[in-house]
């Protein structure tokens, strides 16, 4: 599994530096190649450490095996980011068969999330919460910014469809992707109304875990999620965009005759509303006018249709591209966290601009990397260049994300 795959960058293999002295160069200020290399051998070997394909393991989770007696922070699987990045570089590195304990840890709480979404939200479907653990898929994060968003089915649905085109699986397809990514059509089925002109308006929609600028407190007072929620979240529309779309895909793949299936798909997305720009030309986070933009947060959950999705690129629609671009550059540096600097740098590298993602690297290990190569969720060192806390909690999505 480890020679799946190689890298080579240039001068990474003849550097005589110690591991000391690259990390003491990368606290100065930039990664040399030799550590950018290492932090992705690295994160293989942590990911191949973590997970395996056998029947009972589990995903790999925000600390992989390394929590020991620690009483962790955030130990949970978090499906609004951090999990999926957990997963990117799979398939793209060879690794595509430690994936599947993703599936079945879903798949096995698929009863609780059915319950979840009557219960909740009066639909039929799924709703999966943000956060859930082994055995435990009902919400118990009660903050109302997490337990408003409903987007972590329909975005895990790319994960599995992802699977299905990395290895051809017809019959994973058809008996374990197909069922539940209609499973998490079934939510929206229910979940969507229309507004006056028949467009789609969903809400509660949030784009995690941000709150729009006019609703942030006036007084200045540092609270960390004032919004409850809001009106379509330019990442609700993608995911579910990206859900019909790659559904009408597996159908004709899957050899499914259900003409009346695709129509009724194909319909739903003619109702969906139009991405919007703001003021300064960059995409809107949210697509509803009342809310103003806030670019002060790690979050990058609108960016969506650039990366991880592919709806956007800069050939089919240069002006949206360009949209998208801007919104990535207005993202305030001082406000991401460690792994919203691999996501980052995964977007400046869609966006093929490979000197801003390399940046997103070099402060990445110089602000959230400890000297065992462990990454953190925020600035430990007190080097002002990203978000600041009073711990910084160990969180290993961050090497995932570096080596994707």
């Amino acid at each position: 599994l480890y020679r799946s795959v190689s890298l080579e960058l240039e001068d990474a293999d003849n550097d005589p530096r110690t591991n000391e002295r690259l990390l003491l160069d990368a606290y100065e200020g930039e990664a040399p190649p030799a550590l950018v290399r290492k932090m992705w051998a690295y994160g293989r070997y942590l990911f191949m450490s973590g997970t395996a394909a056998a029947e009972d393991a589990e995903p790999f989770g925000l600390y992989g095996l390394w929590g020991g007696d620690y009483r962790l922070v955030w130990s949970h699987n978090m499906a609004n980011e951090n999990i999926q990045m957990m997963y990117w570089h799979a398939h793209v590195g060879g690794l595509g068969e430690l994936v599947t304990p993703l599936f079945r840890y879903y798949e096995g709480l698929m009863d609780v999330f059915r319950e979840n979404a009557r219960k909740l939200y009066g639909c039929r479907g799924i709703y999966i919460p943000a956060g859930s653990t082994p055995g435990i898929g009902v919400p118990n994060q009660i903050v109302p910014v997490i337990l408003n968003w409903t987007g972590a089915a329909g975005w895990l649905s790319r994960h599995y469809y992802e699977h299905f085109r990395y290895t051809g699986d017809l019959q994973f397809l058809r008996e374990t992707a197909l069922p539940f990514m209609l499973e998490a059509l079934r939510f929206y089925e229910d979940f969507l109304v229309t507004d006056a002109n028949g467009v789609y308006k969903m809400y509660p929609s949030v784009s995690p875990e941000n709150t729009p600028l006019n609703y942030m407190p006036s007084d200045g007072k540092p609270l960390a999620h004032p919004m409850p929620t809001a009106i379509n979240a330019t990442m609700d529309i993608a995911i579910l965009k990206e859900l019909l779309k790659s559904l009408i895909e597996a159908n004709q793949k899957a050899g499914s005759e259900d003409p009346e299936a695709e129509k009724e798909w194909n319909r739903m997305l003619t109702h969906l509303p139009a991405y919007k720009l703001n003021k300064d030309g960059a995409i809107s986070e949210w697509i509803h006018p009342a809310f103003e933009d806030r670019y002060a947060h790690r979050h990058l959950s609108h960016l969506y249709p650039v990366f991880p999705g592919q709806e956007v690129t800069r050939e089919s629609d240069p002006n949206m591209f360009g949209a998208f671009e801007t919104a990535v550059h207005r993202r305030e540096m001082g406000a991401q966290s460690g792994w919203s600097l691999a996501h980052m740098a995964a977007l400046y590298a869609r966006l093929g601009d490979g000197d801003a993602s390399l940046n997103c690297l070099d402060i990445l290990s110089r602000s959230s990397l400890l000297p065992n190569l462990f990454t953190l969720h925020n600035d430990w060192r007190g080097m002002g260049v990203s978000l600041q806390m009073p711990a910084a909690p160990v969180q290993l999505d961050a090497n995932m994300g570096w080596v994707n």
